[in-house]
């Protein structure tokens, strides 16, 4: 029940032994999703003419799953790792692939920091895929003193914001959030992407 007819794809059910910042550690979860839980996660088997999907979050040059995440608040319900899962997705579906914070609005703010400095040129910002949150602004700050201010979020998170720019080196970077919509009761991302040139 758990492989596809054609046997190429199947659910591997596991629960890992991963706890993190435990005892001062700093590890990340691999394959990400991982948790000290029973855990599902989709395998797909490529034969040597198949090719991986070349998708952005999927990308090597997507360095924020490396990166150690600090946000203002966590909503208990939620965890902070889907920030950085590479999967956009979120209420009123899987609410674990997403960060949603707890009560806050136009405070909200995430930090991505790094183990060493990091050549960025992009940053995607992926909404909560409910109707009521959304951010309408932003602010990047980045390490090297710099910052960029973003726009609106396509609301419903099926694309995301780019925000390009040219090439810096930076060992942190934070999205503040400025404004939100009316309705936005508890702020947050779907996913949060910053690429390498």
């Amino acid at each position: 029940k758990f492989i596809s007819a054609d046997g190429k794809t199947a659910w591997l059910c596991y629960s890992s032994n991963f706890t993190n910042n435990y005892a001062g550690t700093n590890w990340l979860p691999n394959p990400p999703g991982s948790s000290y839980r029973m855990c599902l996660q989709e395998v797909k088997l490529l034969g040597s003419d198949d090719k991986l999907p070349d998708t952005p979050l999927g990308s090597k040059k997507n360095i924020a799953p490396f990166a150690q995440i600090t946000v203002s608040s966590v909503h208990p319900d939620y965890q902070l790792l889907g920030l950085t899962d590479g999967a956009v997705e979120g209420y009123p579906g899987n609410i674990m692939r997403e960060w949603a914070s707890n009560g806050e609005k136009n405070t909200a703010m995430v930090r991505l920091t790094w183990n060493e400095h990091q050549t960025i040129s992009r940053v995607w910002l992926f909404d909560r895929p409910n109707d009521l949150d959304q951010i309408n602004s932003g602010l990047l700050v980045f390490s090297d003193g710099t910052t960029l201010k973003t726009g609106q979020l396509p609301d419903d998170a099926k694309k995301g914001l780019e925000i390009s720019f040219e090439p810096k080196t930076t060992e942190w970077l934070v999205f503040i959030i400025n404004d939100v919509k009316r309705s936005s009761l508890n702020i947050g991302l779907s996913e949060m992407a910053v690429f390498t040139p």
